[in-house]
């Protein structure tokens, strides 16, 4: 189904109101999902699921969402699961997604806006990817076989991240802030001769497998469990347990072990 709407244009021209409202036929809660959507607009905004007394769960096999400015938000009755790609696309429309994922791949791109998925359960069978300019993402629990970060500014918060945390060579001063990530972790460039990310590294739990992080960035580690590489040149490094094995790189920042 393809539904294409043109907003009028002339000399007066005072507001653009219209709403475009698509039901879906009910599924049975054994059923499995069986729509693709798909829906693009400059500032309109998207709303996934049912509103309003006796509304109903709208159950989808993948989403593929983009706007300019519009909004994209899920109600509570909406259920994306299913073994397909996804991706979500936005210049500065803000994104909340609130209800569980269960996915393939999942992507995530945006310029400004703020991203907010404060689900439950969010679990791709193969890879995250993140790309921003400035923005803020805000993610509760994922779990990805590959998570990959590319964010040129803005902040990165999280709950616990499962799987391994990958910071493309894109990323030059993000702030990411983590309660525990259960997997390895990798900021920055190793052999690069001089460090380029100013990107801030914030875990306040752990890091669970091999971490490498190269910055100019500040860094504070509740616990390393596993081989840890960290080089830095003038900022404040701080790690209050080492249970494996450390390598540190510093030139003239103070160093709290």
């Amino acid at each position: 189904l393809q539904i294409n709407v043109e907003a009028p244009i002339g000399f007066v021209h005072f507001a653009n109101a219209s709403k475009i409202r698509v039901e879906f036929p009910k599924l049975e809660e054994s059923e499995a999902p069986k729509f693709k959507i798909v829906a693009n607009t400059q500032s309109g905004n998207i709303t996934l699921g049912g509103t309003g007394t006796g509304a109903t769960m709208l159950k989808a096999q993948s989403v593929n969402l983009t706007t300019t400015s519009g909004k994209i938000s899920t109600t509570e009755h909406f259920n994306l699961a299913g073994v397909f790609d996804n991706s979500i696309k936005t210049d500065s429309g803000d994104v909340s997604f609130l209800r569980p994922i269960i996915c393939n791949n999942f992507n995530l791109a945006t310029k400004t806006g703020e991203m907010n998925f404060e689900n439950s359960k969010f679990e791709v069978a193969g890879e995250f990817n993140y790309t921003a300019e400035n923005a803020f993402l805000h993610l509760n629990n994922l779990t990805a076989s590959k998570i990959n970060f590319a964010s040129t500014s803005g902040k990165i918060y999280a709950k616990t991240l499962s799987g391994p945390v990958d910071f493309k060579t894109e990323t030059e001063n993000c702030h990411l802030q983590v309660d525990t990530i259960n997997g390895s972790l990798i900021v920055g460039t190793l052999n690069e001769d001089s460090l380029s990310t100013r990107t801030k590294v914030d875990i306040a739990n752990y890091v669970a497998g091999p971490c490498n992080i190269f910055t100019l960035g500040e860094i504070n580690i509740g616990e390393i469990k596993s081989a840890t590489i960290i080089r830095n040149q003038d900022a404040n490094v701080t790690i209050k347990k080492v249970s494996g094995t450390l390598i540190l790189d510093s030139k003239s920042g103070k160093i709290t072990l």
